[in-house]
């Protein structure tokens, strides 16, 4: 049942998310105009997410606030197919400000790693692919669409919603209403006063090393590689004359290679420590970045190779992050952690980098900002390199 909220999740967000940009585009916004939306668009949720976070764990429960987020944000959503309330940047901006508020995806990773409990690197691996399957299917077929109708967006808002409806159904009428630790905590609130166990609080569950290590580690994921999915459909529209056809199908190739990342995810860390997984992502983010910067209009196709590589740089990121969540959070806190550590990778390293990478592509183009990402993310893998390397001497120091 959880494969299919995943599936169903997955599908919904690919009539729209990574075609935002490309549906920006068709409306006469620049690049730095789309920066500005895709900035504000996760400040917003910087504050908003961890708001529902603490509203699934302390108040409705992950599955209710779920629904309930996923209601307001596909009906505001939806507000973009509306012609006159799109016709204006700052109309634009006021529509996707407001589903912003709204943003509550990472209960649903909160709800999915309580309910897998001790098997969490088995099963939410083979979870999780199913997001990856229907998010590359889905924008294929929507590039596919978007394509065939002259770039009219009418029909991908209404399947958008129409998949959106069916989600919030589907999460209704299958999925159980809490999790066991959710009832162990009902059980507990209902117990008499002396009895209660005492609840962890929000401070001591932030203030630790390895919470601030997981938070270092969303960024950098978000710096390298969200805001540069923001981005390159602008590259690809602009500089390459690529068509809505083919940014669908850079998508569906990033996921094809997610999906044995995710499936053999609890043979992988068998076998690498997270660490190694973090080196193998940042290699493989700077080659696949610095191909782009050898593309032109003649070999656009020639991207689908460099997409290859998208599989491991977020499949072995992200696996480690929600490893982190899961060993990280007390009972009770789960959908709080996941929250600000989602905000933490879509929010704060995406938002910034998305806004600076608008002004660099607007101003200096899109290859220049590509060379300094590939700066910028090797100077992040040195530091890794330099902080894994100092970890072992004193583990090393210590044993003799």
């Amino acid at each position: 049942m959880l494969s299919m909220l995943y599936f169903l999740a997955g599908v919904s967000s690919s009539t729209f998310g990574r075609f935002s940009a490309v549906f920006y585009l068709s409306k006469n916004l620049g690049a730095f105009q789309i920066a500005v939306i895709e900035s504000v668009q996760p400040a917003l949720r910087t504050v908003f997410s961890p708001l529902w976070g603490i509203v699934s764990d302390r108040l409705l429960g992950k599955k209710l606030t779920f629904v309930i987020a996923k209601v307001f944000s596909t009906c505001l959503l939806c507000c973009l197919a509306i012609g006159p309330l799109t016709d204006r940047f700052y109309k634009i901006l006021l529509v996707v400000m407001a589903a912003s508020c709204f943003s509550a995806g990472s209960v649903v990773d909160a709800y999915a790693l309580e309910l897998c409990g001790g098997s969490s690197r088995k099963l939410y691996g083979r979870l999780r692919l199913w997001l990856a399957v229907s998010w590359g299917v889905g924008s294929a077929a929507m590039g596919a669409i978007a394509t065939a109708n002259n770039d009219d967006w009418t029909w991908n808002f209404v399947l958008y919603g129409a998949f959106g409806a069916t989600t919030v159904v589907f999460t209704m009428l299958c999925l159980p209403l809490r999790t066991p630790e959710e009832e162990q905590r009902h059980a507990e609130n209902n117990a008499p006063p002396g009895s209660r166990k005492r609840t962890v609080t929000i401070s001591e569950v932030l203030c630790t090393g390895p919470f601030f290590a997981l938070l270092l580690k969303a960024i950098t994921l978000g710096v390298s590689l969200a805001a540069l999915e923001r981005l390159m459909f602008v590259f690809l529209r602009r500089d390459l004359n690529g068509s809505a056809l083919l940014c669908g199908i850079t998508v569906l190739v990033t996921v094809v290679f997610e999906i044995p990342v995710f499936w053999f995810s609890s043979t992988i860390f068998d076998v690498l420590q997270p660490r190694a997984m973090m080196t193998i992502a940042l290699l493989a983010f700077i080659v696949r970045v610095y191909g782009y910067t050898l593309l032109t209009e003649s070999t656009r196709w020639y991207i689908l190779f460099c997409e290859v590589l998208h599989g491991l740089t977020y499949g072995l990121m992200w696996l480690t992050i929600v490893d982190g969540v899961k060993t990280v959070s007390p009972v009770g806190w789960t959908g709080t952690v996941q929250s600000i550590v989602g905000v933490a990778y879509s929010c704060v390293g995406s938002g910034v980098s998305a806004l600076i990478g608008g002004y660099v592509m607007d101003t200096y183009g899109c290859r220049d900002y590509f060379i300094g990402m590939c700066f910028v993310v090797s100077v992040v893998l040195i530091v890794h390199w330099i902080v894994w390397g100092v970890d072992a001497w004193c583990r090393s120091s210590k044993e003799h």
